[in-house]
C-alpha cells in the first residue's frame, strides 16, 4: 500500500480502534500502523505476541519510517521492517496493474522467487482464496468495471485479457449468476419475477430469476423496496406476480416468525471467489449458531480477512438465505445489518433455542 495512502487510512482510524487492534492482535491490522512504547524505545506490529504495554505509554505510527524518525527502534521479536503476509500480499496485488499484468500465477511465483504451492498458502491465509482465484475473481471485476462503463461486452472482454467469449462465458457463469451482457447492462435480457408481503419485521420482498432467487429485502416502506429493486436491475424484464413468488414468501415469512426455518433456496446473485466462500459458509449455518467475523474468516483459513469477510457480508443481497445475520461482534454486540440491527435482534431471537 503506498505510504499516503496508508497514512490517509491512520488518520480515518481513531487511536482508540488501534488500540482495540492491538489488544486483539488483529492480523487485518498488520501493515496499516505500527505501535510504539515510550518505556521501551521500541516499536511493534498490531500483532506482536510481546506483553501488552499500558495504554499511555503508546502512541501509533502509519509505518516503521515514521516510529523510527521519532527515535524508535524496530522489536526484534515481531520484526515490524519485514513483510508481512497481508503487506506481502497487497504488494503483489498491486503489481497486477504493473509489473505482474498479464501474467499467470506460475510466472508471478518465479518473480517472486518462492514455489506457487507457498504462495497459494500466502494468499490463502490473507483473502481465503489462492493467487489464481485470485486472479480470476480480479479479471471479472476488471470485465464488469469496463462493460459497465462502455457497454460493449466484446471489447470490454478483450480489454479485460479474454481470449474467447467461452473463456468469459466459462469463468462468469458461476461468479456472476447472469450472463455478462445482462450484468452489464443493468440486468437486460433477465426476466425478474417479484412479489411483495408484510410481516411483523416489516414488508418483504423476493425477486427471482429463471436461475433462482435474486433479492430477498426487508424494509419499512414497499414503494422504497420495489424502486431499489429496479434501480439496481434497470434493464431488466421486471414484473410483480405475488402469487409467482408465493412459496418464497411463505418460506421466509415462516422463518421470520419463527415457526419453520428456511435451509437453502436456489440463488441466483453476483459473486467474486471470496464473497462465494463466505457465503456458501453462512448457508452451512443453523439457526441458533452465530459466528464472529473473525471467526469466519479462521474457518475460511484466513484469519487476517476478517475485513473482507465483513465486506462480503454487508454485499449480501438475499437475506436469510444467506444468513449474514447470524455474524456479530467479537464482543457479542450486534454491528450493523444493511437491513436494521433491530430486525437482526429479532431474526437472532427468533432463531435462538430458548423462543423455539
Amino acid at each position: 500500500m503506498p505510504r499516503r495512502t496508508l497514512q490517509l487510512e491512520v488518520k480515518k482510524m481513531s487511536t482508540e480502534t488501534m488500540w482495540e487492534k492491538v489488544l486483539q492482535r488483529d492480523a487485518a491490522a498488520d501493515g496499516r500502523f505500527v505501535y510504539a512504547v515510550r518505556s521501551t524505545n521500541v516499536y511493534c506490529r498490531p500483532t506482536c505476541p510481546s506483553r501488552r504495554p499500558h495504554r499511555e505509554n503508546v502512541e501509533f505510527f502509519a509505518n516503521p519510517k515514521d516510529a523510527e524518525q521519532k527515535g524508535y527502534r524496530a522489536c526484534r521479536r515481531c520484526a515490524p521492517k519485514t513483510e508481512s503476509r497481508a503487506d506481502h500480499v497487497a504488494r503483489i496485488c498491486r503489481e497486477l496493474t504493473d509489473e505482474y499484468k498479464n501474467l499467470g500465477p506460475e510466472q508471478i511465483a518465479q518473480h517472486e522467487g518462492i514455489p506457487l504451492r507457498r504462495l497459494n498458502e500466502i494468499f490463502r491465509s490473507v483473502l481465503g482464496i489462492t493467487l489464481r482465484e485470485y486472479l480470476a475473481s480480479a479479471q471479472l471485476d476488471d470485465f464488469k468495471k469496463k462493460v459497465k462503463q462502455s457497454g460493449d461486452v466484446t471489447g470490454s472482454m478483450y480489454d479485460a485479457g479474454f481470449g474467447s467469449p467461452s473463456r468469459l462465458y466459462e469463468k462468469s457463469d458461476a461468479v456472476l449468476g447472469m450472463t455478462p451482457a445482462s450484468y452489464g447492462r443493468g440486468g437486460r435480457g433477465a426476466h425478474i419475477t417479484f412479489g411483495i408481503r408484510k410481516s411483523t419485521i416489516g414488508y418483504i420482498l423476493a425477486a427471482t430469476t429463471e436461475k433462482g432467487v435474486c433479492t430477498i429485502a426487508f424494509g419499512d416502506n414497499r414503494e422504497k423496496l420495489e424502486s431499489d429493486l429496479r434501480e439496481e436491475f434497470h434493464a431488466a424484464d421486471i414484473h410483480r406476480n405475488d402469487a409467482k413468488v408465493a412459496a418464497y414468501l411463505d418460506a421466509i415469512a415462516d422463518h421470520v416468525l419463527g415457526n419453520e426455518f428456511l435451509t437453502s433456496i436456489p440463488i441466483d446473485i453476483h459473486a467474486t471467489a471470496f464473497q462465494a466462500k463466505v457465503w456458501q459458509l453462512l448457508r452451512e449455518t443453523k439457526p441458533g449458531e452465530t459466528l464472529t467475523y473473525s471467526g469466519l474468516a479462521a474457518k475460511l483459513g484466513a484469519p487476517s480477512a476478517t475485513r473482507a469477510v465483513a465486506r462480503a457480508c454487508a454485499s449480501n443481497r438475499v437475506a436469510i438465505a444467506i444468513p449474514c445475520h447470524r455474524v456479530i461482534s467479537a464482543s457479542g454486540e450486534l454491528t450493523g445489518y444493511r437491513w436494521g440491527v433491530e430486525r437482526k435482534r429479532l431474526l437472532l431471537n427468533r432463531e435462538s433455542p430458548a423462543r423455539r
